[in-house]
């Protein structure tokens, strides 16, 4: 994800869910996402736990205990938060977030379960 090995312009869609909370530096993983998505048309769709009102990312945070503890699993890097949006729009994306209430009923949440993630839908016009 910090290095995706493809040419910049490349990909008409990409869906990333519940991946940026894993990367070492989501800052340069959206920054390659954005360099490989196509201008336009091209679409990023993303999910990530929303857990905080702002985004918590604290170095000290290192161990399994204390990263279940802050960021609600242990393999997380942090906890995003409500200014995620604000995140992808700092390198550059433009971002729709789209509500799980517009994309699915009641009936088909009871079928397959709970979703809690917004759904944010990037793209660039560059």
């Amino acid at each position: 994800m910090q290095d995706i090995p493809y040419p910049d312009n490349t990909f008409d869609l990409i869906y990333n869910s519940h991946v940026l909370e894993h990367v070492p530096d989501d800052i340069k993983a959206m920054n390659e996402l954005y360099r490989v998505v196509k201008p336009y048309n091209g679409k990023i769709v993303i999910m990530v736990p929303i857990l905080k009102e702002e985004t918590l990312e604290k170095e000290e945070y290192n161990t399994p205990e204390l990263r279940s503890k802050y960021y609600g699993q242990f393999d997380h890097l942090r906890a995003y938060g409500k200014d995620f949006s604000e995140r992808l729009k700092s390198v550059g994306f433009n971002v729709e977030v789209v509500s799980k209430d517009n994309l699915i009923n009641k009936d088909e949440i009871k079928k397959h379960g709970r979703i809690n993630d917004e759904i944010y839908v990037c793209t660039k016009t560059e």
